[in-house]
């Protein structure tokens, strides 16, 4: 937690100084089982013009696991056992404002209930991190639609959602 800390908030401990973070964030990535990243920030860390060119850069520096948000185009999970797409749900969207922090809540919501990261939790993980962002993005502001778990429940049994795809 703390190297998860440190890399947050290196730039404003350093005056605003944000040449060394590449440097900080591959020490933490070697560090970390699970690397989260969105498709914009995995391109601003690896220089790549399109995060499909650096979708690996995670896990090369070390990581086990990388989940890529992707926004309306779901989640890419990158494991030892494959990649894999999850679709996110489709809503009407009104503003996106907080959607990615409601991915991450829902996906740390669900990892911290549970004592072991297998396969299986890691696709519920993301699938409730794909219908918490969705579910942010149908009311305008960041906190308006952020889910409490019976909401999440009653949304994730109204909506189909697709199973996760093999991608490699």
């Amino acid at each position: 937690m703390a190297t998860c800390y440190s890399t947050s908030t290196y730039a404003a401990k350093c005056g605003g100084n944000t040449d060394e973070i590449p440097e900080l964030i591959a020490r933490s990535a070697a560090l970390a089982s699970i690397c989260k990243v969105s498709a914009d920030e995995l391109c601003q860390l690896s220089g790549a013009s399109h995060w499909q060119d650096a979708r690996y850069y995670l896990r090369d520096l070390g990581c086990d696991t990388t989940i890529i948000s992707l926004g309306a185009d779901g989640a890419l999970l990158i494991t030892a056992e494959g990649e894999f797409h999850f679709p996110a749900p489709r809503v009407d969207v009104v503003d996106t404002t907080g959607a990615g922090d409601a991915f991450v809540g829902g996906l740390l919501f669900t990892l911290s209930r549970a004592n072991c990261w297998d396969h299986a939790l890691l696709a519920e993980a993301i699938s409730n991190a794909n219908a918490c962002g969705a579910m942010a993005v149908t009311a305008k502001g960041a906190m308006t639609a952020l889910p409490f778990p019976d909401q999440l429940n009653t949304f994730l049994s109204s909506h189909s959602l697709a199973q996760a795809m093999t991608v490699k």
